[in-house]
């Protein structure tokens, strides 16, 4: 079967990862959205939250998987990325980036590799985008030490902005603590 591109889209297509083909998930509403919209939106989302840093798409941006293992990427150019190959190669439904002061902030302190956050959730720190593939795949995030900042994933996309923003306002209030701390040392 060919591989057709919709050319009069803004997002990229990458094809489907080598391997086996990803596990069918139950049914979600995503599904039922095209997903050249849903990438533009996501993508419009994570712009109007401010977590594009340069915004040039070599390593920022959206990928989501479309039915068949396909890649959408948007911005386009982010298709044929690192951070794309790694999230398709982690087989997850949709991933994202997280370019914020937060995030960077926060990776200016870490040294374990390993972030504990609420409800047992533990954030990998990772070197590069490339360790993306090799992410513990039921921690939805992971940061990228060499890029600082953010990736995110879910098997929702719908789901996806709401877990990073969460992430972002648990780091927040780790920041925010330590600083606190930070200034009652010197009383």
């Amino acid at each position: 079967m060919p591989h057709f591109k919709y050319p009069s889209t803004p997002c990229g297509e990458t094809p489907p990862p080598a391997g086996p083909p990803p596990r069918e998930s139950s049914y979600k509403i995503s599904d039922d959205i095209n997903p050249e919209a849903l990438v533009n939106y996501l993508y419009q989302q994570q712009c109007s939250k401010l977590w594009v840093g340069n915004g040039s798409g070599e390593v920022e941006g959206v990928v989501l998987r479309k039915k068949g293992g396909e890649y959408l990427a948007c911005p386009p150019q982010l298709v044929a990325s690192p951070f794309a190959k790694a999230a398709a190669a982690l087989k997850v439904e949709c991933a994202m980036t997280v370019d914020s002061r937060v995030i960077r902030a926060f990776l200016q302190y870490v040294t374990e590799p390993e972030v504990p956050l609420h409800n047992g959730v533990r954030v990998q720190v990772l070197p590069t985008i490339e360790d993306i593939a090799r992410a513990k795949r039921q921690n939805f995030a992971a940061f990228v030490a060499s890029k600082r900042l953010l990736v995110v994933w879910d098997e929702d996309a719908l789901h996806i902005v709401a877990r990073a923003s969460d992430i972002e306002s648990q780091l927040s209030d780790l920041l925010w603590k330590s600083g606190d701390r930070d200034d009652g040392a010197d009383e």
